[in-house]
Order: structure tokens, then C-alpha cells, then sequence
């Protein structure tokens, strides 16, 4: 039976003919990939708790996942697991810019910045003072503006999605890409919200439908649709 799920990052595992993950104590153990998702470049990896001596498990613990929507910037944080490229280092910093936005299919995500420094080989999470988990280091989805920073996906918007994972629960997918409007455009064109399609996937259920490249999603049974976030939860 899987009695421990970890949550990592696609890119390092999916490769992998066989996975092994270390815990506490330099014990290490088999684990198997569980579930992963692309877009997001999130994988769980499973290992069953029968494989783990009984003496190490009081030290692990499971990550509590606090929330990105009240961070601030200057906000101290501490970067875990391989920030600089050594396993198992820790980096202090704070963070330096918010607010910012990437969209994936069917979805957004918002963005933070980071004082400490990024390498190719940088992962991890970054936690407040607190302890909380409240954001994930990411190379794939971050801005081109400044490669050299260390930049982190906000936890809030990502914990649907790491509950799905972990539960295997089949991903709602309608196969668009698409952005926020902004209040004034949609105020000069009287209307009240909406969600506007960049690119439509095909072979999706979008495609099927005709949606196209341009249009405005206002809503979806009846429910308006304000942001990419808020058409995800409709879907979900």
C-alpha cells in the first residue's frame, strides 16, 4: 500500500528507469512515479512506509502548506531542498517583486520574485517564517526578465492541483490558452467580465466546440468568468 506521497518536480524524474528518495538520516528508498502533470511540471512520487526503519520515521514530517495571496514584498523567506544546486542546501532571502502572472491551459498562476540566486540546477520550495510552505520553485514557467533570480509559483493557486495529484483525480481539460482583461477594456466595450482565448488546442473539446483564436469567454452555465483562475474553478 502507498502510505507517503512526495511532491517534486517533473523534469528531474521523468526520465528515470528507477527513482529513489532520500530521507532523514540518509535512508533511502524505492519510490514510483504516482501521477505528474506537464503544464504545471509537478510530479508525486510514491513510496510505501513498510520500506522506511521504524526508528527514522518520527523525523518525518509532512510540508504545511500555508497561502500566497497575502505575501508581501521584503517578506523574509527561507529556500529549501537544492536553491543553490547542492542538495540539501538552504538559502535566506526575501522576497522582491509579486504580482506577477503566467498562464497554462485552462488556468493561470501567479508568480513571485525572489533576492536569492538561481542556477540551472535550483529547486525547491520556498517557505516563510512560519514554516509554511507558500511557493514552489520553478525554472519552466518563469519570465524571461531576469533569468538569474530565483522565481517561485504562489502555493495558493497550485493547491487544487497538488490535492488532484495526490488523488489521481482526472484533469478537467478544455484545451485553451488565455488571458485576464483588463477593467478598462472591458469597461470601454461594456462588458461586465470575461477571459480572452489566445490559442485553442486541437483535438480538444475548445476545438470541438469551435472556439477560436479572439474570442471572449464571459460565462460558463450561467456563472461569469472574471479570470484563467476563476474559468478553472468552474471547470473543476
Amino acid at each position: 500500500n502507498v502510505d507517503i506521497l512526495v511532491l517534486t518536480s517533473l523534469d528531474k524524474v521523468e526520465n528515470a528507469d528507477n527513482i529513489e528518495v532520500k530521507f532523514y538520516g540518509n535512508v533511502t528508498v524505492p519510490g514510483v512515479l504516482w501521477n505528474y502533470d506537464k503544464d504545471y511540471n509537478l510530479a508525486v512520487i510514491a513510496v510505501e512506509l513498510k520500506n522506511i526503519p521504524e526508528d527514522q520515521l518520527k523525523h518525518i514530517e509532512k510540508a504545511d502548506l500555508g497561502e500566497s495571496y497575502g505575501i508581501s514584498v521584503g517578506d523574509f523567506i527561507l529556500a529549501l531542498g537544492n536553491p543553490n544546486g547542492y542538495t540539501g542546501s538552504m538559502e535566506m532571502g526575501i522576497i522582491t517583486s509579486k504580482g506577477s502572472t503566467v498562464y497554462v491551459t485552462d488556468n493561470s498562476l501567479d508568480l513571485f520574485n525572489t533576492d536569492i540566486t538561481d542556477t540551472p540546477e535550483s529547486d525547491g520550495i520556498i517557505v516563510n517564517v512560519y514554516g509554511e510552505v507558500i511557493g514552489i520553485i520553478t525554472h519552466t514557467l518563469k519570465e524571461d526578465l531576469n533569468t538569474s533570480i530565483s522565481t517561485a509559483i504562489g502555493i495558493s493557486k497550485l493547491k487544487p492541483i497538488i490535492g488532484s495529484l495526490a488523488n489521481k483525480t482526472d484533469r478537467i481539460y478544455f484545451g485553451i490558452q488565455g488571458l485576464d482583461i483588463p477593467t478598462n477594456y472591458l469597461d470601454e466595450n461594456g462588458i461586465e467580465s470575461g477571459i480572452y482565448i489566445t490559442d485553442v488546442y486541437s483535438d480538444s473539446p475548445a476545438f470541438e466546440a469551435e472556439i477560436c483564436q479572439g474570442d471572449i469567454i464571459t460565462t460558463v452555465n450561467g456563472t461569469k468568468v472574471k479570470s484563467m483562475n476563476g474559468f478553472n474553478k468552474i471547470l473543476n
